[in-house]
């Protein structure tokens, strides 16, 4: 939506309404304590002079706070960070076991009212284990269309695939219930909750896309654990905050792992290599260490390998995370890229 990527190029925080018509946007700027409502409206308050001044005086103290850290705050911030991974629900292996019991339920419930020949599958935190006990059981449907439309030929198409998906769900009442058909939207996808377990479920459309991602992701924090740990602090963040719930303005909870994947390549000297995904196959980038301009050209069977240079505490990167993304990153010419070293350029 337009209104929604000119408001994140002006790298401002928002609270945000995307279920709205466009006519109808609204948000509450933090900044200004104010609600704003249309399209033309928020534009209009954005580039207004007390919006800008205090948006500058937010980043002057940011930066501030972010340079004033030494080390007895390090230490303490550090034990903090540590204790609160311990006591967070965070997934486990065992949750992992539970959640492959739903999905394999789910698909033999699908085998029998639709087609033999398909496969549900997990990705996400339900694979990656980067989640909280009450995440979403992520699923992924595998199938060949062709094969589909042999078995039956009323079946004209992948969405017309979905939505008797959504059908079986909705009759399957002594497994399943508060159905969300959300196909007619533009990240579509299908919600619903598994009785048995209490889970909230939700099927995503591009399984290939899907499964990859959390497989590369797998890859990176098997690298370096801190990569893990922060990804589960920022996540605790994101939610405490409010901003991980894409459906009302914020950021889908991926997209917070990806961004600690991307800062973890470009601290100095960096946490993680970059693994570079050609087809099927991944292989590490040359990397430049900072500090020394050596070059690094690990092969992938050598990725488990990797030993970095960075010895910084879990309470320094978690500080640095919140100033490379509020104070040093360039929203409105630069993308978060796990696959490149140096953030590739918007070209308007």
């Amino acid at each position: 939506m337009e209104i929604i990527k000119k408001c994140e190029e002006m790298s401002e925080i928002y609270c945000f309404n995307k279920k709205a018509d466009k006519n109808h946007y609204i948000i509450f700027c933090f900044l200004c304590k104010k609600k704003v409502s249309g399209q033309n409206e928020i534009l209009k308050h954005c580039e207004t002079s007390v919006h800008k001044a205090k948006s500058e005086q937010l980043k002057k103290k940011c930066k501030e706070h972010f340079e004033a850290m030494n080390n007895n705050y390090e230490i303490q911030l550090n034990n903090l960070l540590e204790q609160q991974l311990l006591t967070t629900e965070r997934l486990t292996k065992k949750d992992l076991c539970l959640r492959n019991e739903i999905c394999k339920q789910f698909e033999e419930c699908l085998k029998k009212m639709i087609a033999p020949d398909l496969h549900c599958q997990l990705h996400g935190s339900s694979l990656t284990l980067l989640g909280f006990k009450d995440s979403n059981v992520d699923i992924i449907i595998k199938f060949d269309m062709q094969k589909i439309i042999e078995f039956n030929p009323l079946m004209s198409d992948s969405l017309c695939f979905y939505s008797l998906v959504a059908e079986v769900i909705q009759k399957q009442t002594c497994f399943y219930s508060d159905l969300e058909n959300n196909l007619d939207m533009k990240n579509a996808n299908i919600k619903f909750k598994d009785i048995k377990s209490g889970l909230s479920c939700c099927i995503a459309l591009v399984y290939s896309k899907c499964y990859q991602t959390s497989d590369l992701i797998i890859k990176y924090t098997n690298v370096d654990e801190r990569c893990a740990k922060l990804a589960m602090l920022i996540r605790m963040w994101s939610k405490a905050c409010g901003l991980d719930n894409a459906d009302n303005g914020g950021l889908s909870p991926y997209c917070f792992v990806l961004m600690v994947i991307n800062y973890l390549q470009h601290t100095e000297p960096p946490v993680l290599p970059i693994i570079k995904v050609t087809g099927c196959e991944y292989e590490v980038d040359k990397l430049v260490d900072q500090e020394n301009e050596d070059m690094y050209s690990i092969p992938y069977n050598e990725v488990q390998c990797w030993k970095s240079k960075n010895t910084a505490s879990i309470a320094v990167l978690f500080i640095g995370f919140l100033h490379y993304f509020l104070v040093t990153f360039q929203y409105k010419s630069m993308i978060v890229n796990i696959r490149q070293h140096a953030p590739p350029l918007i070209v308007c």
